[in-house]
């Protein structure tokens, strides 16, 4: 707290009108301890730049925000923006009003608006009602929200395995994704790395992410080498288990906090992919030849498909 309470300072001395917002906004209304520190100002990119370029990190010109250093901490700031759609495509514009910033958030719990110089909160899309009843809901009409970043369909699905046990996408939201779901497939690996590395890396469960996939339909267009393990017996392993499940089983199994999680993680889950595409029967019984050496070959396709480098 007294990380957001020196940054709304600085950023008042400037004469900005300044608020915690997005995902730090909601980790305090949780009283989670915020994974970075997001602010929203009303000024736009160009006076940031100028009155902040002492202490300038970096410039987003997609996002139209800049990061700064100030007391050892970095903090992304952002301009207050509207957007409409046109022609299914995104246009961006700086804005005064913190309505219409708030309008243009992906979902209700990062709409969420806090001075901690006065306590004082701003809920404009009932966002602390979603949180108090754990629903991840897009703002507005969900399958605009979709349009104007198709990243959000992962985004969207991850954050229930991010935020804990009793979170669920809301219905309208969940409906949207199975409607737009093949809209995935259009998405960069640039853009699909930051989202996938959240899971291995701040998911307590990442099954849980796989599994909504599978409940939105997601699954089969983003992840089909997972999607054909599912109804692949295993039962000499565990009684009435299937090859999905044992996956699960065995990325689950790596603790968060264990050193090299992420690379652990991903190799329980790539670790029998190769299975589906083996299966044989012989008078000795069902076999998967080779599996591993399929699964070394499909394991480096899905992960420079999803953006992770060559090293690892």
């Amino acid at each position: 707290m007294n990380n957001c309470k020196a940054i709304i300072k600085l950023l008042n001395m400037f004469d900005m009108e300044a608020w915690v917002t997005g995902g730090t906004a909601r980790d305090i209304y949780l009283g989670k301890t915020p994974h970075n520190y997001n602010i929203s100002v009303k000024a736009p990119l160009l006076e940031l730049q100028s009155k902040l370029k002492e202490r300038i990190v970096s410039v987003n010109k997609v996002s139209a925000s800049i990061t700064i250093k100030y007391k050892d901490c970095l903090y992304i700031i952002s301009p207050f923006k509207k957007i409409e759609l046109k022609n299914t495509y995104p246009n961006y514009k700086y804005t005064n009003y913190i309505e219409e910033d708030a309008k243009s958030r992906d979902f209700t719990m990062n709409a969420l608006y806090f001075n901690p110089l006065t306590n004082e909160w701003v809920d404009l899309c009932n966002g602390k009602a979603d949180i108090d009843k754990k629903l991840v809901n897009f703002i507005g009409d969900p399958l605009d929200k979709i349009l104007e970043s198709k990243i959000r369909l992962l985004r969207a699905t991850i954050f229930p395995a991010i935020l804990g046990e009793g979170w669920e996408l809301g219905f309208k939201t969940q409906e949207a994704i199975k409607s737009y779901k093949l809209r995935v497939m259009s998405l960069s690996p640039n853009s699909i790395h930051s989202e996938m590395k959240k899971v291995f890396t701040r998911c307590k469960k990442p099954s849980k992410v796989f599994n909504t996939w599978r409940k939105t339909h997601l699954l089969r267009e983003f992840f089909p080498e997972l999607y054909h393990t599912i109804n692949i017996d295993q039962s000499q392993k565990n009684e009435n288990l299937d090859l999905y499940y044992h996956i699960m089983y065995a990325m689950d199994s790596v603790p968060l906090e264990q050193s090299n999680a992420l690379l652990i993680r991903l190799a329980a889950l790539l670790h029998d992919i190769g299975k589906p595409h083996t299966e044989v029967y012989t008078d000795t019984g069902r076999h998967f030849y080779d599996h591993e050496r399929v699964g070394k070959v499909l394991g480096g396709v899905i992960l420079r498909r999803w953006g992770f480098s060559n090293k690892l």
